[in-house]
């Protein structure tokens, strides 16, 4: 069973989505453990989370857009240019 929707087994969602889904679970628990420690403004958490709710519906509109060739690349494991291009940014404002 897929811990995000009991009623549907984990073989009904497709692999990529439901990673998609559990990542964006779990970040919302680290994040909401992050404002409870820092104790962050209400008003700050909800602009993020409000953020990370649009990118996340973005993300599954997108993945549904795809043609199912698209959706199962074979692609070695490799790092995200822009992933490793935000963490510099990141790095470089502290």
């Amino acid at each position: 069973m897929n811990s995000l929707n009991p009623q549907r087994p984990a073989s009904v969602l497709n692999d990529t989505t439901r990673i998609v889904k559990e990542t964006f679970f779990d970040l919302t628990l680290s994040l909401q453990a992050i404002f409870i420690i820092h104790n962050v403004n209400s008003d700050i958490a909800q602009d993020i989370i409000n953020n990370l709710e649009e990118i996340y519906i973005n993300t599954m509109t997108h993945l549904r857009d795809l043609k199912p060739e698209h959706k199962h690349e074979d692609v070695s494991p490799q790092p995200y240019p822009v992933i490793e291009r935000f963490l510099c940014r990141l790095e470089n404002e502290i």
